[in-house]
């Protein structure tokens, strides 16, 4: 979706990207509704289609307070959650959305209960406008009729594109959203992710300093009651995932933007390691921790969606495409991505304008990798030999 929208503003436009929300999504789901789109829109039958039946038939529920509980109610609607066939089955549910979507021109993902709609805003932006306004009213009438519940009042509209173009364009201050005023946010916060109107990412960045600095905090106190490998998992798990999610957005972000989840890394490497905070080198101990730095982590993330999308074509929506030369060339059989050009300097942090450019950069020995877990070995080796040669 990223990629979609400095597309856009690569173009000279502002885009507008509503956040739906959907009232108590996972619990209104009705599975007679549910069984025919398995069958009539993806061809699930027979004893698949028994077996989900039954996955989602003969439930109950009961309200627990203390050591009293209620009588068990019988469930006839909703999928469950915390399973890993919820978010999937809810998903096949509300597929037809996308055909509606589609009618009217406007661009989408979506995720479980989680929806975007954007479209980049044309001159006049009332124009555009109308017609996304036109597409959440009939996404709310969808839902009713399917029993969900749109609740425009939670939904979020926000709208990107460069400063200057901000700056100097009449925009909305509210959007419309199936009928009611929806007030235009600076950032858009999307499974996690906070998405600032010029695409910085520094919001985004500081909220996961933030959330780091807390975990690291309590490891500080635990520590000397650890073993290294320990405290190591514990760092890798809970402070090392998150500077990782997502990281793939901040290939090209500012050295500043960067350099504050490095400050975290390099503050996590000597809390694990249990040294003085000025006593070491922490490039040492990275090295020491087999750990590569944020914007090598960023590199490798970027590199290891093009081997699964190269290979495996998934995920299906990322534009990515191979380079065949005009003519027979030697360099036909190297497996290089074509590499789009961009006009500004922000369309050249598309997903699809820097990746290629990574991938075609690597060893041939790393790209030839015939297995995701054997490519992510060699390339590890690769970015580690060049951080440190």
């Amino acid at each position: 979706m990223v990629d979609d929208i400095i597309g856009c503003i690569d173009s000279g436009s502002v885009v507008a990207v509503v956040g739906l929300d959907i009232s108590a999504a996972f619990d209104t789901v009705r599975h007679r509704t549910l069984l025919d789109r398995l069958e009539s829109e993806f061809g699930i039958c027979g004893m698949t289609l028994d077996w989900l039946s039954s996955y989602l038939s003969d439930r109950s529920f009961s309200v627990r307070v203390g050591t009293e509980s209620s009588g068990a109610v019988p469930v006839y609607a909703g999928v469950p959650q915390g399973s890993v066939l919820g978010p999937l089955l809810f998903t096949t549910y509300i597929s037809p959305i996308g055909r509606l979507m589609e009618m009217h021109g406007i661009q989408y993902h979506k995720y479980a209960d989680d929806t975007q709609l954007y479209t980049s805003l044309t001159v006049p932006a009332e124009l555009s406008l109308d017609r996304l306004e036109s597409c959440t009213s009939e996404l709310q009438h969808w839902y009713w009729a399917n029993d969900l519940l749109l609740n425009p009042s939670k939904s979020e509209v926000a709208l990107f594109g460069t400063r200057q173009r901000l700056l100097h364009s009449t925009l909305p201050p509210n959007v419309s959203v199936a009928g009611s005023s929806v007030v235009v946010n600076d950032v858009l916060k999307i499974l996690g992710v906070t998405l600032d109107s010029t695409l910085t990412f520094d919001v985004h960045v500081n909220n996961v300093v933030r959330s780091c600095n807390y975990h690291l905090r309590a490891l500080r106190h635990l520590r000397p009651y650890l073993s290294l490998d320990i405290a190591k998992t514990i760092a890798v798990s809970i402070v090392g995932s998150r500077l990782d999610y997502c990281n793939a957005l901040l290939f090209g972000a500012t050295q500043s933007t960067t350099s504050k989840l490095q400050r975290v890394q390099n503050n996590l490497a000597r809390v694990v390691c249990d040294v003085g905070w000025r006593k070491s080198n922490t490039a040492d101990l990275l090295h020491d921790l087999h750990w590569l730095p944020v914007r090598s982590r960023v590199t490798f993330k970027v590199a290891t969606l093009c081997y699964q999308t190269y290979r495996n074509g998934q995920p299906a929506y990322l534009p990515l495409s191979l380079y065949i030369p005009p003519r027979n060339l030697r360099s036909a059989s190297l497996v290089r991505l074509f590499e789009p050009p961009a006009r500004l300097a922000i369309g050249e942090r598309r997903f699809s304008y820097h990746a290629p450019r990574v991938w075609n950069s690597l060893p041939m020995t790393v790209r030839s990798a015939d297995s995701l877990a054997s490519f992510k070995t060699r390339l590890k080796t690769h970015l580690f030999d060049t951080v440190n040669p």
